[in-house]
């Protein structure tokens, strides 16, 4: 029998409402976001409403600019600061879902456009077994150089994400 997987996505799926505000929080939390930008809660209300829209993905796709020359563990901690947040947000369904897949045997993954560092602690708090993610590239001090290492994982990036840890996990898409 081969392997099986099911891929769940982040923003309006696993959670009721987007996961953008409580990053951006946690971010400023820990002195790596700046103020608030004029117009932020309008876009994170527009995400909400209509989805991932060519414009806020511009934007998003900057996030790797703006990471330039932090540390990718200040990032990973925001990550774990945002969790608790985030969970208030798992509608009651989902960790049942989950537990259901898992005892079919099949794999739990998260395939999200937000970036892994920032994303992998929640991940972890829902019991998934893997993400696949916006993954920012690090220098060998551990900070952010302003480049992707693989895709930016929306749209066609987000396919060719999936098909390659499919690949490399051995799951049939």
């Amino acid at each position: 029998m081969a392997a099986e997987a099911v891929l769940f996505d982040l923003d309006r799926t696993l959670l009721r409402g987007v996961s953008g505000p409580a990053f951006a929080r946690a971010l400023r939390a820990r002195g790596l976001g700046g103020r608030e930008i004029p117009g932020e809660r309008w876009l994170f209300q527009a995400v909400e409403t209509f989805g991932e829209t060519l414009p806020a993905m511009v934007l998003a796709r900057q996030g790797v600019a703006f990471a330039r020359g932090k540390a990718a563990t200040e990032f990973q901690q925001a990550g774990h600061d945002a969790v608790a947040e985030l969970w208030e947000l798992v509608p009651v369904g989902v960790a049942p879902l989950i537990e259901e897949h898992r005892r079919a045997g099949r794999r739990c993954v998260l395939a999200t456009t937000s970036p892994r560092d920032l994303v992998e602690p929640f991940a972890h708090r829902l019991g998934l077994d893997d993400v696949i993610a916006t993954r920012y590239g690090v220098d060998a001090e551990g900070r952010y150089d302003g480049s992707l290492d693989g895709p930016f994982v929306w749209s066609a990036g987000k396919l060719q994400a999936v098909r390659s840890w499919c690949e490399a996990e051995g799951i049939e898409l």
